[in-house]
């Protein structure tokens, strides 16, 4: 059962590297700059992203009543594992980190919380869970998680990299996935207050989903190129003897997963909730970290090292945590 599970994601997760692997070469071939890569990332995070969201809700609303209500009752469960996933990854960090230099330190502890659950682990799920042309359940859940997370970036995340006490609510509130997550939440609530998403006209409505869906198909390449593209580019040898890199890397790629797996296991939950929040956790550092390090002038080179080196690991890591989530479940 493990040996079928781990060889179903590893086949997922080798698409994925054989994705990166063209995005570092472009790099390399020049086919891609520095600009176009970011223009790249973008698009994935204002456009490709809110559109996966919102077709995972779309597609969820066309249950019965009863089955929207309980969809919505594990939407809010979901939300509170989400919530408490990264609250004790931010206590945790706390207690962990204690370099004397202080731009290393919020760093690590930035770097150790917040994965890349969009770009790889979303993906990922939308391999391994999402039926084509049925449910996504998954990407629905993992949407909840993106939500959270990106509550928790503009929040914790921006007061610690930016030294700021007061953080502005367009910031926190005014981003494509918070936006996408509100929008999914109208959709869905249209049946249970009486309205009939199938009052829509027909050709109208393919359209719509024909073109969320083919957007969202995107979410697959266009994030492995970007996440290549950078990983080309990034200094290791310079790193090799830091110990807190480890540290970081280990907790990001097996420590915390196997905390949430464990702890989630013991409470019950199973299935794709347990399948979607172990990989979410068990994803590699996110890239948002060398963003807020290079914006704050932190410590750049560490935030490219957490990125880079814990991305090239989650090759092997990720099947076999994601593999054993899936055996347990």
């Amino acid at each position: 059962m493990f040996l079928d599970n781990f060889l179903t994601v590893l086949t997922q997760v080798a698409i994925l590297f054989l994705l990166i692997f063209i995005g570092a070469v472009a790099n390399k071939t020049k086919l891609l700059s520095v600009e176009a890569n970011k223009k790249i990332s973008d698009v994935v995070l204002t456009i490709v992203v809110p559109s996966v969201i919102i077709s995972s809700f779309l597609s969820s609303a066309k249950g019965s009543q009863s089955e929207i209500l309980a969809l919505l009752k594990n939407i809010g469960i979901f939300a509170l594992i989400a919530a408490a996933s990264h609250a004790v990854m931010i206590g945790l960090g706390i207690l962990i980190f204690r370099p004397s230099d202080e731009s290393k330190r919020k760093v690590l502890k930035f770097g150790t919380v917040f994965s890349n659950c969009g770009f790889m682990a979303l993906p990922l799920i939308q391999s391994l869970i999402d039926a084509p042309g049925g449910t996504k359940t998954g990407s629905l859940y993992a949407a909840v998680y993106i939500a959270v997370f990106n509550l928790t970036m503009w929040t914790y995340g921006y007061a610690l990299m930016s030294g700021e006490k007061k953080l502005s609510p367009e910031k926190i509130f005014l981003n494509p996935g918070i936006i996408a997550v509100l929008i999914g939440l109208i959709i869905m609530s249209v049946p249970i207050l009486g309205g009939n998403l199938n009052a829509v006209p027909v050709r109208l409505s393919m359209v719509i989903e024909g073109v969320l869906n083919s957007v969202s198909a995107l979410n697959v390449p266009l994030p492995m190129f970007v996440i290549g593209y950078g990983i080309i580019s990034a200094d290791f040898k310079s790193g090799l003897k830091d110990l807190w890199t480890y540290v970081s890397i280990a907790l990001r790629l097996i420590v915390y997963p196997l905390i949430a797996m464990g702890v989630l296991y013991l409470f019950g939950v199973r299935g794709e909730m347990l399948i979607v929040a172990v990989t979410c956790i068990a994803a590699p550092v996110g890239a948002t970290t060398s963003m807020f390090a290079t914006k704050f002038s932190l410590d750049e080179a560490l935030s490219v090292r957490l990125v880079t080196i814990s991305t090239l690991l989650s090759i092997v890591t990720m099947p076999l945590i994601v593999a054993l989530a899936k055996t347990i479940a």
